[in-house]
């Protein structure tokens, strides 16, 4: 079981059950060392960047294929790569290593849907 760090679309339970067909616990979390951007009528996405960070969530306990609906999902490999990062998360602020999505240099995720279909 893996951890999922989400910073955009996927902070919402509802999307992620729409995506994966499963609920899973998180918490609030924060990544260093990211920035999030966000263009006007696009998805966020983060990039690498000294002293800032980025919150979110961390999802817990992701199994292997609600981890490829995410993939498929983000157009892992497109707009965003998944990849290993450092974060904190919980009251204690505690450590754990996580997935996260990241964007793509030099490619502009994609324009946001229409509510009626979760992104």
């Amino acid at each position: 079981m893996a951890h999922v760090f989400v910073y955009g679309s996927l902070t919402n339970q509802s999307v992620v059950q729409a995506v994966t067909g499963h609920t899973f616990r998180s918490v609030r979390a924060t990544l260093p060392g990211f920035r999030r951007y966000e263009e006007p009528g696009r998805y966020p996405y983060i990039l690498p960047a000294d002293g800032k960070f980025v919150a979110g969530l961390l999802l817990l306990g992701v199994d292997p294929e609600s981890l490829q609906r995410l993939d498929a999902y983000e157009e892992e490999g497109e707009f965003y790569h998944r990849v290993q990062v450092r974060v904190l998360g919980g009251r204690r602020q505690r450590a754990f290593r996580a997935w996260t999505y990241v964007g793509s240099v030099g490619k502009r995720p994609p324009q946001r849907e229409p509510l009626a279909s979760p992104r």
